[in-house]
């Protein structure tokens, strides 16, 4: 059984962290207007760069969405955020859902994303 879309009431955009390119950090085109259910939650997970971090909100998609690789950012209308640990509930088989952990992130700490 998945996520019912009346769970998932606010509106999100995607860019999914792609690797380390010549020039930096690459990222896939943005992916908008996805519904997720955001919520405030605090846990010490480990992130994409194998270090400890504070996260604050837990994101949850649709099946359909895919997994979201960490290091992607998340855009909501008040809040940036990047993902620190993402995963399939309840497995990878048979998702019912995807649930992000992430962080805030600062706007100075953004890069320019190439259109």
């Amino acid at each position: 059984m998945r996520v019912p879309y009346e769970a998932l009431r606010q509106r999100v955009t995607i860019r999914n962290y792609l690797g380390e390119g010549s020039y930096g950090p690459a990222f896939d085109a943005p992916r908008e207007n996805v519904r997720a259910s955001v919520q405030q939650t605090q846990a010490l997970v480990t992130d994409w760069k194998n270090e400890q971090v504070v996260v604050t909100t837990l994101i949850i998609v649709r099946p359909e969405i895919g997994l979201v690789p960490a290091g992607s950012y998340v855009f909501t209308d008040e809040q940036t955020f990047r993902v620190a640990k993402s995963f399939a509930i309840p497995d990878n088989f048979h998702p019912s859902h995807y649930e992000m952990m992430v962080r805030s992130w600062g706007a100075e700490e953004i890069p320019e994303f190439e259109s």
